[in-house]
């Protein structure tokens, strides 16, 4: 091998090491990191069933106790929160929640929840408009949002279900 072939060959494999790199740390939820459905501080809910937040995130029309329309916010498709929220929340797989909501628009029903790009927009979104709803890896909460209990579950006891796998 060459001086120049070899060269090339050591910056394509430090380049593709790097890029492996950034994504095993890019993905910074550790498996069994819980997910926290999140509202608005000054938000009446204090828990949901599940099968409400499937309500919610499927696209049917729920009111909180004052009245007013909860509104869900997702992650971008593919994030490790979005699809650990789907495939639990909504029991479907990424490319089964793609066909969900085409087979609602096909019917003429109500399209899919905002995405949101970034967990800092997630929170700002669900602190300042009333009535939204998101959900956050722990280690993405702050003081701006409040955490709600899934089934009387907390995130931070046994049996809370909705757990990044």
């Amino acid at each position: 091998m060459t001086t120049r072939a070899a060269s090339h060959w050591i910056q394509r494999r430090s380049l593709l090491l790097a890029g492996a790199s950034l994504c095993l740390s890019g993905n910074a939820h550790a498996e069994g990191l819980p997910i926290v459905v999140v509202v608005a501080l000054s938000s009446p809910t204090s828990d949901l069933a599940l099968s409400t937040l499937q309500r919610i995130f499927g696209g049917d029309q729920v009111s909180d106790r004052d009245g007013h329309h909860v509104i869900p916010f997702n992650h971008p498709v593919q994030t490790a929160e979005r699809v650990t929220f789907d495939r639990i929340v909504m029991g479907l797989s990424p490319d089964d929640v793609a066909r969900y909501w085409i087979n609602r628009r096909i019917r003429g029903q109500s399209g899919p929840p905002r995405t949101v790009p970034s967990a800092a927009l997630m929170r700002r979104v669900v602190a300042q408009l009333k009535g939204a709803i998101g959900y956050l890896a722990t280690d993405q909460l702050d003081g701006s949002v409040r955490s709600i209990t899934i089934d009387g579950k907390r995130h931070t006891e046994p049996g809370y279900p909705l757990i990044l796998r």
